[in-house]
């Protein structure tokens, strides 16, 4: 059996992303409370269901990254760049991460392209936050201020 028709096999036969938002919904939600675990639960459980949601992924990576699970967080939103280079929201937590794991120069790049992603105002926020943070780091005051 090749690789391609072994994953075919595995894939679900039918997503259900109704189902699944109301997790993502949780999920948002227990994040925002700073329940970071529980939050990674109801976001898995939403995986389950949509597989190959972007949006579930981006927030699963995300609880990872706020439970300080860095490596982890880092190969989930690694691996939904590689499949969607664009998407604003992964982009800022990986920079976040990268900046946690003292990988500097990846971390103000994904920042700063995060950070000016005009059809993601909420990721651009972050990344904006982040890129303080990264600049705090780095003892550039000014611009951490900026």
């Amino acid at each position: 059996m090749t690789p391609a028709r072994s994953a075919a096999i595995r894939r679900p036969l039918r997503e259900d992303h109704l189902g699944a938002s109301t997790y993502l919904e949780k999920g948002w939600h227990l994040i925002a409370a700073g329940e970071y675990a529980d939050a990674e639960g109801a976001v898995a459980r939403a995986l389950e269901l949509a597989p190959s949601d972007p949006t579930a992924r981006s927030l699963f990576g995300w609880a990872k990254m706020l439970q300080g699970q860095y490596p982890e967080a880092m190969r989930v939103l690694t691996e939904l760049l590689r499949e969607d280079p664009r998407h604003a929201m992964a982009r800022a937590n990986l920079g976040y991460v990268c900046l946690r794991l003292g990988h500097m120069g990846s971390a103000h790049q994904h920042l700063t392209n995060a950070s000016q992603q005009l059809r993601d105002p909420k990721a651009a926020l972050y990344a904006s936050f982040y890129l303080g943070l990264y600049f705090i780091e780095e003892a550039l005051w000014s611009e951490a201020e900026r």
